[in-house]
């Protein structure tokens, strides 16, 4: 057998064992998500002034220029990706997209609250700048220099953080490392915590995001 249905038929054994013991734990999971998505939604139409319809803000996110809204949207499909990640057996990955969602989400919101009136080309050039110098400035320099409230800068340092121990090679990251695809309660409930976590995180953001933006017009 090639190693791609080795991998496939256990990601499919995993995924059928996730269900049969943590299926109402999954739908929970999965209605956060979607309560969730609907809640960023309605604040950033709010935002954009436009009628409560899911289907127009993410024809309008094509065209408008906040990295936020834009990130926001590309967002919520990650969202779901990561569940699937975590329904194969793969946690060690839908903890490093979880990082990388915090990580831009973090990234749009320096950018639109300290150049609110600049266009998604300028601002893709001043990163596109520090990247070429080798001077990218590190998440919890970015974190310092928002507009957040201590607190709120703390908490996110934290959470990115605790995110890296599973991320980075670290020993809390190699120790519960698997050689096998298999079922990990314990790794499966990590990840809904994180997960719980960054779209709190990410949700306070965009509250925050809303109150320092000038208004859409």
């Amino acid at each position: 057998m090639s190693i791609d249905l080795v991998f496939k038929e256990a990601y499919e054994r995993v995924e059928k064992e996730t269900m049969s013991k943590a299926g109402p734990k999954i739908s929970t999971w999965i209605n956060y998500i979607d309560e969730w998505i609907n809640k960023h939604t309605e604040l950033m139409q709010t935002f954009l002034k436009i009628p409560p319809t899911t289907k127009e803000f993410f024809i309008l996110s094509e065209d408008i220029t906040q990295l936020f809204l834009r990130r926001g949207v590309e967002l919520f499909k990650n969202l779901y990706w990561i569940l699937h990640c975590v329904l194969s057996g793969a946690y060690h990955q839908a903890i490093r997209e979880l990082r990388h969602s915090l990580e831009t989400m973090i990234q749009a919101y320096y950018f639109d609250t300290n150049h609110p009136q600049t266009s998604i080309e300028v601002k893709m050039g001043i990163l596109k700048t520090l990247e070429d110098i080798e001077k990218y400035p590190t998440e919890k320099a970015i974190i310092n220099a928002t507009n957040l409230t201590q607190n709120q800068k703390d908490n996110l340092k934290q959470l990115y953080k605790d995110l890296s121990g599973y991320v980075h090679p670290s020993h809390t990251a190699i120790q519960s490392q698997y050689l096998h695809v298999d079922y990990n309660e314990d790794l499966l409930d990590k990840c809904e915590d994180f997960s719980k976590r960054v779209m709190d995180a990410i949700f306070e953001l965009a509250e925050n995001w809303i109150k320092t933006m000038p208004p859409y017009l």
